[in-house]
């Protein structure tokens, strides 16, 4: 047994009293209107929301998102991909993509985010592209973090999972604002299908 073990062997059996965790009830936050207090958020975080309005093909959709043409690479069914990422083995190949389109679990009204669990092989495909665009159900706006994570969409059974909230930003001690330093350059949540958001 190293130093170590031994210290943590003795902090273990040291007779200290266990306590019950207090009650993390803080009330919830509710909103008149979910989809309205989730697009005022994202957009406060720097990034935007769009709607893809049943019957408009994928084609359209990415047209009026500026990506016409560009190498956007797609993890979900609903929108083509320029080549398939999950069959590259080194993450550096994905280098030079100018969008990923991934699919948003969760979005929570109060600050922006989304909740991404790893679905794409590679982590890279959510950081290392200019634009990422998620596809986010209408209906699985909740209304906080708090909410998310008790929501049983929220799934616990992932390897890598994040909440993001608008593009990557930074600031120095000057506070000189860098967006994209270390992520996406630009994020746009669409919002899919016709059911209101829960409240």
């Amino acid at each position: 047994m190293n130093t170590k073990e031994a210290i943590l062997a003795r902090l273990a059996h040291s007779g200290m009293p266990e306590h019950p965790m207090p009650a993390l009830d803080f009330g919830r936050e509710g909103f008149d209107d979910p989809l309205t207090a989730f697009r005022q958020s994202v957009e406060a975080a720097g990034g935007r929301v769009a709607e893809w309005a049943e019957g408009v093909p994928a084609g359209e959709l990415l047209r009026s998102l500026g990506l016409e043409g560009r190498r956007v690479v797609s993890a979900v069914e609903e929108i083509p991909s320029a080549f398939d990422a999950d069959a590259v083995e080194d993450a550096r190949e994905l280098d030079g993509i100018d969008a990923a389109v991934v699919g948003g679990v969760l979005g929570v009204a109060e600050n922006g985010a989304v909740w991404l669990p790893q679905r794409a092989r590679h982590k890279a495909l959510y950081f290392a592209v200019e634009s990422l665009v998620i596809l986010l159900p209408r209906d699985a706006v909740v209304a906080t973090m708090q909410d998310a994570v008790e929501d049983p969409r929220f799934d616990r059974d992932f390897g890598f999972g994040c909440f993001m909230s608008g593009p990557s930003k930074t600031a120095d001690i000057e506070q000189a604002l860098v967006i994209g330093a270390h992520g996406p350059m630009s994020v746009t949540v669409v919002l899919t299908g016709g059911k209101e958001a829960a409240r």
